[in-house]
């Protein structure tokens, strides 16, 4: 399979290519085995991997990584942990124990902080002028030798508006991925939302058959400030038709039953709505509660 692969790409034969290399009586059998880069066990052939020990995650390593794809080989600390977080769908805050900037202030062998806000690595740090040409030294400004004129810095340009729209906008877009991807608070609400379904089974009458998330926790579109879930109780007995009949009853009796039980700390209100039960949780979670029908099939929908 390795001889017709290497003829199907080359346009020649192994047998040929062995003889351009002066081996022309080694069959490809014997040239790879007397190879060190394979590996011949009967009529199959591997690759020798040269170290499969698997090398342990270093936050540092993987900051100073993501660094030198940079440009400038710096960047400010809220764009370097959103590219962290794109990059290992995890904070860097949480692996490294720390605040982003209090970890990188730490790493001062590779890292150079500037105000807290901008992180530059240390081999790419810049490196101030020697003393003598004008520039402030220990707190003096030293006045340059007779008859040497100190450079002159370049003239800046201000950003225009559309410069500073465009940054302002991408912030905006570093911000609001950093808060969609906070994996501790989706953890958390994710277990707050599970603590609700075993509430409901618990304290009601319902036999639920199964339940499906839905609302921005659902949907994984939730962020500290902006977070709801839905609940889809799918009960075995409904009607699949006249909801009007049962739905609001239903309602009623479910939330009189759950009110009962507001003072056992995970809810703190109970409500009927249109269509649903809206529970409100400890630390500021809506769930809404809906209930719908098991459908075996089409024909027993219709």
């Amino acid at each position: 399979e390795l001889g017709l692969l290497y003829c199907y790409k080359h346009g020649a034969s192994v047998n040929q290519a062995l003889r351009t290399l002066g081996c022309a009586d080694e069959s490809l059998h014997g040239f790879l085995r007397r190879s060190k880069g394979f590996q011949v066990d009967n009529s199959h052939v591997a690759l020798v991997r040269q170290s499969t020990a698997l090398k342990p995650f270093s936050v540092a390593d993987e900051v100073e990584s993501i660094l030198k794809s940079s440009d400038m080989r710096s960047m400010e600390i809220k764009e370097l942990c959103a590219k962290f977080t794109a990059k290992f769908n995890v904070n860097l805050t949480s692996l490294a124990g720390m605040k982003a900037a209090d970890f990188l202030i730490k790493e001062k062998e590779r890292f150079v902080v500037t105000g807290r806000r901008l992180v530059s690595l240390r081999a790419a740090a810049p490196v101030p002028p020697p003393p003598g040409l004008g520039v402030p030294l220990g707190g003096l400004t030293v006045a340059p030798p007779p008859g040497l004129t100190p450079p002159r810095a370049a003239p800046t340009t201000p950003p225009g508006p559309a410069q500073k729209l465009a940054a302002t906008t991408n912030q905006q877009y570093l911000d609001l991925h950093a808060a969609m991807c906070d994996r501790d608070f989706l953890g958390e609400m994710q277990q707050r939302v599970g603590d609700v379904v075993e509430f409901v089974r618990g304290a009601t009458f319902l036999n639920v058959e199964r339940v499906v998330r839905g609302g921005s926790l659902g949907k994984g579109t939730a962020f500290r400030g902006a977070a709801d879930a839905e609940l889809v109780l799918f009960l075995p007995g409904l009607p699949a038709t006249q909801q009007e009949k049962w739905l609001q009853p239903l309602l009623r009796s479910v939330a009189g039953v759950l009110s009962s039980r507001i003072g056992e700390g995970l809810v703190d209100a109970v409500d009927v709505a249109q269509d649903s039960v809206r529970l409100a949780v400890n630390g500021g979670l809506p769930v809404d509660l809906r209930f719908s029908s098991v459908i075996g099939s089409l024909g027993k929908a219709t």
